[in-house]
């Protein structure tokens, strides 16, 4: 039988004074201490003595097959003080299965030297030691934690700082020391903030007073970390919030964040503050008519006004006759056309639809059948003999449709 901790763990234990016997059990050869009290035995393996003169009340249990356990509670702070010494000058002989083991009970006990242990665990080149450290310091997840994470992040290498990271992205989860965390968003220290920044959006919407304080940082990257970081707290105000800082923001980089942000969460209300800027701003003039375009396909824009539908005919026909845009990019606007029945394209959807593309082609004939008329018949007309089975079904259709109207 593989008694593990017995002869490091048990010496020290065995200082408790009227320790009379361990008794063995049979199921998986569990040991546990029991220690009598002036010759009557303490159930559940509760111990009260004395050690190096100081009172105790704990719990002593050994696993000997599946590695030795301790949890000591309810114990007075400084014999896990003491304990916690002794082992963290033992750690160094402590093959890997003890240290794994080790891990849940460091946890239990959850004072600043067994986090301390816990946090040298990191530095094992055991992928599993570290996740186990990972693990247990995300349940312990209290300000000494943090404490520690940010001093990895401010001065570790990119692994140390991944498992930091780790270790307070579990804590957010499950909003441990939100407040403590968002102490550390003013620090001078940029990257800090990036990451830091980056990682409330774990906290959900009990982050987001701090994302929007960091959405005015001085900081581009951390003002994209926080555009991020909204994106994900599943708050209604969200394209408010984006919209706002939309029209003051004057870093072109944040700008683009910002717009690829109101492309998955905007809706028609932010289509006048992304034309407003395309006037503005022509570096990135196709981002914004191609988050236009994400836009209006996700709106019912029947009722749309007539001066609207002039602004967004611009944007869709800027997109057919600008090279730039790929394929699918104008096979959507031919179909927003079509849509929003704009017979002012007309001719570039005519011209667009001569492209030797057959998606392109069968998305151009069926919105020539809504906005075209009889007279756009002799245009199509070559359609009918498309060596594409396809295209000449769409083509005959188009074409009946259009000789039908008057």
């Amino acid at each position: 039988m593989k008694k593990i901790f017995e002869d490091k763990i048990y010496p020290l234990l065995g200082k408790l004074r009227n320790v009379k016997e361990a008794k063995e059990f049979e199921e998986k050869f569990r040991i546990t201490a029991s220690f009598y009290i002036e010759d009557k035995v303490s159930e559940g393996s509760m111990i009260e003595g004395e050690f190096e003169d100081i009172k105790i009340k704990g719990k002593v249990d050994f696993l000997s097959e599946d590695i030795a356990g301790i949890s000591i509670y309810e114990a007075d702070e400084k014999i896990k003080k003491k304990v916690l010494e002794k082992l963290k000058e033992m750690e160094k002989d402590l093959n890997l299965d003890e240290k794994m083991m080790l891990c849940n009970n460091l946890c239990e006990i959850g004072t600043k030297e067994a986090i301390d242990i816990l946090f040298s665990f990191l530095n094992s080149d055991n992928k599993g030691l570290q996740e186990n450290a990972i693990i247990n310091l995300s349940k312990i997840g209290n300000d000494y934690v943090v404490e520690n994470c940010i001093r990895i992040l401010q001065k570790e290498d990119a692994t140390k700082r991944s498992m930091a990271f780790e270790i307070l992205q579990e804590m957010l989860k499950e909003k441990k020391e939100l407040k403590t965390i968002a102490t550390y968003l003013k620090s001078d220290d940029t990257n800090l903030r990036i990451f830091l920044t980056d990682l409330l959006q774990y906290a959900g919407k009990e982050a987001v007073p701090f994302l929007l304080q960091q959405l005015r940082d001085t900081h581009p990257n951390v003002r994209c970390a926080a555009i991020h970081g909204l994106l994900n707290c599943e708050e209604e105000k969200v394209e408010e919030w984006l919209k706002e800082r939309l029209m003051e923001e004057q870093d072109n980089w944040v700008i683009s964040a910002l717009i690829e942000a109101l492309m998955q969460k905007g809706t028609y209300k932010s289509v006048n503050i992304l034309m407003s800027k395309y006037d503005e701003l022509e570096d990135i003039q196709r981002m914004i008519y191609t988050a236009i375009l994400e836009i209006i396909q996700k709106e019912d824009l029947s009722q749309i006004d007539p001066v609207e539908k002039k602004r967004l005919a611009r944007v869709l026909i800027n997109i057919l006759e600008d090279e730039n845009f790929d394929i699918w990019h104008k096979y959507r606007a031919v179909e927003q056309i079509g849509k929003l029945r704009i017979k002012e394209a007309l001719k570039h959807v005519l011209k667009l639809v001569k492209r030797p593309s057959i998606p392109l082609q069968i998305a151009g004939l069926r919105t020539i059948g809504i906005i075209g008329d009889k007279d756009t018949v002799k245009e199509i007309i070559d359609f009918k003999e498309s060596p594409d089975a396809e295209v000449r079904k769409i083509a005959m259709e188009v074409i009946k449709r259009l000789e039908s109207k008057e």
